[in-house]
């Protein structure tokens, strides 16, 4: 994606977000979250926003972390955190230096595609307390997925807990699009997925890949071949 249609994309998620969460009962559980009223995911939605927005201009790793907003309605702060994100969106280039904890080059590409990515699992989490969840956009979710195995499991955010060895193939039948994963002893690469023998693979819509990646649905909602349990070895969370 470029920039536009990343901020784009991020636009559209923020809209359907504040469409659930502008006249919701603030104590209301966000079911896909239980830990969770729609209190606390307002308020981290916009510190998140907050950080990510001072990220895409920093060079160097964040000092200390504020945390989430703690004043009985958070919306004002979203609203807040959200006009924030959207000009840091608009005023910062895709190839500007932005330090970044993954593997990847320390561009603010980084955080363009993570701003999109969490606010759309988010913006699916309060859907999820009055119903009628939307897809996650398809060419979004396909980032997301790429987001989870190029950035979030080599740096070990989610280790397996024994060292597991085998290879996994992931295919999103509405975007066309492979990936594959080895595991070598509970070492960890990633490849093209269209080639090759493996032990065990996934295939679905982007959405519902990622989506089952960030724990919001089971992977049994997949078409799914996997006799090792290696899939469980991909989520995110």
């Amino acid at each position: 994606m470029d920039k536009l249609e990343y901020r784009e994309s991020w636009l559209t998620e923020y809209q359907r977000l504040w469409a659930s969460v502008a006249d919701g009962d603030l104590s209301r559980p966000v079911p896909s979250c239980p830990e969770w009223r729609l209190r606390d995911l307002i308020a981290h939605v916009e510190l998140g926003m907050d950080r990510y927005a001072l990220r895409l201009r920093s060079p160097s790793p964040p000092g200390r972390q504020d945390s989430a907003s703690e004043v009985p309605d958070p919306r004002p702060g979203l609203e807040r955190a959200a006009a924030g994100r959207a000009a840091a969106l608009t005023s910062h280039e895709l190839d500007d230096v932005a330090w970044n904890w993954s593997p990847l080059p320390n561009t603010a590409r980084f955080w363009f595609r993570r701003a999109g990515c969490e606010l759309a699992i988010h913006r699916w989490d309060a859907q999820t307390v009055g119903g009628g969840m939307e897809p996650i956009d398809r060419r979004l979710a396909v980032e997301g997925i790429t987001e989870v195995l190029d950035s979030f499991l080599p740096v070990g955010r989610r280790v397996p807990g024994e060292k597991r060895t085998g290879r996994i193939r992931m295919t999103a039948v509405d975007a066309e699009v492979d990936w594959a994963v080895t595991w070598d002893n509970g070492q960890y690469s990633m490849g093209n997925g269209a080639e090759g023998s493996v032990d065990a693979e996934i295939s679905g819509t982007a959405s519902d890949i990622f989506l089952a990646l960030w724990g919001r649905i089971p992977p049994t909602t997949l078409d799914l071949q996997d006799d090792s349990g290696l899939v469980d070895t991909l989520r995110a969370k």
